[in-house]
């Protein structure tokens, strides 16, 4: 009877557990979809599965991956194959450029290359003042060009054949030429100017043939009849024949002191008055009233060159 007691118990215990495993099955085919079951963490997880399974219309065009491997700072690694996360940082103005790479990694930072707001751009310099000012030495092994079109590829000066002289290639327009060549003059000549006239003129040199005439200096003096004043002092170059004036220069008179019976002035100043082949020097002294016959003398020096 005690036997037959505890058959019946273990066989409704059993029964129980039956219905209760069914029971269970039956409430997860209730709540399963015809949908594939999840993919594993490490394959990516179409979007367009996730938004049909909220009843949103299906966007293709990328998916998410999980995380693996070397993470980037963002949280996310590149999708394309070989791409690198970027890190470093610049200088606000200066180009950007690589200054490395790394198996994890690539980094950026800053070239010497500036450019400001104005769109100045300076090279070795974060100050740059012109369109382009470079701080440093300016290499080219293919010249300079102008804006008129031409290439200038050396420093030496180039001319057409139409200059004389005799330089060196260091100096192939050298302004002095061979002593030879050069002949210092200095003339002085004295004049009165007739009573009853204003101003007098008077020829002090006239230039050779086949020399030019450079003028560095000139001096004037008068002696005036008492109380009497010079009004000025001039000198100019002209054709010998011709009343044309290639150069003048007037010069001011300077009240020097009375003395018995004469009132004197005087002048006197560098300068660079030129005359051409034949041409002649003529000095002018001019006064304010014409009575008396006051004496002037002028003096130019300098020298005379051979023309070609």
């Amino acid at each position: 009877m005690r036997i037959f007691r505890l058959f019946t118990i273990a066989l409704a215990a059993s029964f129980c557990l039956s219905m209760a495993s069914i029971q269970v099955q039956a409430q997860q085919s209730a709540g399963s979809t015809s949908e594939p079951a999840p993919a594993a963490a490490s394959k990516a997880i179409d979007l367009s599965t996730l938004l049909a399974r909220t009843g949103k219309p299906t966007r293709r065009g990328f998916s998410l991956q999980p995380i693996s491997g070397a993470a980037s700072s963002a949280g996310f690694t590149p999708l394309a194959a070989g791409s690198l996360p970027v890190m470093g940082s610049g200088t606000v103005g200066r180009l950007t450029k690589w200054v490395g790479f790394t198996s994890s990694n690539s980094v950026i930072g800053d070239t010497t290359i500036y450019e400001d707001k104005f769109g100045n751009v300076g090279i070795g310099t974060d100050s740059p003042t012109s369109k382009l000012t470079v701080a440093g030495v300016i290499e080219s092994t293919g010249g300079f060009k102008f804006p008129d079109g031409s290439v200038k590829t050396s420093a030496r000066v180039i001319h057409d054949a139409t200059l004389t002289g005799d330089g060196t290639p260091a100096s192939p327009l050298s302004a002095v030429q061979s002593e030879s060549l050069i002949e210092p003059i200095r003339q002085s000549v004295a004049f009165s100017i007739p009573s009853g006239e204003f101003f007098a003129q008077s020829t002090i040199y006239t230039v050779p043939t086949g020399k030019r005439l450079v003028i560095e200096h000139v001096s004037a003096s008068c002696a005036m009849p008492l109380g009497q004043r010079v009004q000025g002092f001039s000198i100019l170059t002209q054709p010998a024949a011709g009343p044309r004036t290639l150069g003048a220069l007037d010069l001011v008179p300077v009240f020097v002191g009375d003395f018995p019976g004469k009132s004197y002035f005087t002048a006197s100043t560098p300068m660079k008055l030129y005359g051409h082949s034949g041409t002649a020097v003529e000095v002018i002294a001019v006064r304010g009233v014409t009575t008396g016959e006051p004496l002037c003398s002028f003096s130019i020096s300098g020298f005379l060159v051979d023309l070609p």
